[in-house]
């Protein structure tokens, strides 16, 4: 559904199925990797980065300012 032709309703339900799946697991892969796909493909990249890293935004902003934010791996 994601990748389709890029229709915004697609992309809509898509991360609307992606929250879903994080609701229920947020440790779940498939869930953050498509919620991030989905900001890509609305140019929200700072949450798209926080969601391929596993972090909030506001996370990910302040990581990016100051990389001792950043979580250890």
């Amino acid at each position: 559904r994601l990748m389709g032709r890029g229709h915004k309703h697609e992309s809509d339900q898509a991360a609307v199925d992606a929250r879903k799946v994080i609701d229920l697991d947020g440790n779940y892969a498939w869930g953050h990797n498509t919620l991030g796909s989905v900001y890509l493909q609305t140019q929200r990249n700072t949450e798209a980065l926080a969601e391929f890293q596993g972090r909030t935004p506001g996370q990910a902003a302040l990581s990016t300012l100051n990389p001792q934010l950043s979580p250890q791996r």
